[in-house]
């Protein structure tokens, strides 16, 4: 089951094209729930990287969606006591979209990674651009 994040701070901008179609550009700061660290593991693998996925819906409701170009990146992390070969990374970023009952809407996930058995990841923070029909 994927970590999920409640969005603080979105800041978005929607521009209408001449075909219909409006373009909408949305940024923001995702806070995890709960936040995600590295656990058992890392002792007795120092190497070992800890994976789980993160899921969020961002933006507003569309008809249709054709097409997103989303971006994610640790905002913050923290390390509980001594770090031993601590690393902490976002490996993947992908999009979908869930249908509401308000219509459409993006869902962006990550595949987020830490490295210590007491690395924290707290905070992302997300870009993406998105075309559609609006609703």
């Amino acid at each position: 089951m994927a970590i999920g994040a409640t969005v603080f701070t979105p800041n978005a901008q929607r521009i209408a094209t001449t075909d219909g179609r409006h373009l909408w550009v949305g940024s923001g700061v995702a806070v995890l729930n709960p936040p995600f660290i590295g656990g058992p593991g890392a002792d007795a693998n120092p190497g070992a990287w800890r994976r789980d996925s993160l899921e969020f819906t961002i933006g507003p409701a569309w008809d249709s969606i054709d097409m997103v170009v989303p971006a994610i990146s640790l905002a913050s992390i923290e390390n509980q006591g001594t770090s031993i070969n601590a690393g902490w990374a976002v490996d993947e970023i992908m999009w979908a979209t869930v249908r509401s009952p308000g219509g459409l809407r993006i869902v962006l996930s990550a595949r987020i990674t830490v490295r210590d058995t007491d690395g924290v990841i707290n905070r992302v923070t997300f870009q993406a651009t998105a075309l559609g029909r609006p609703r």
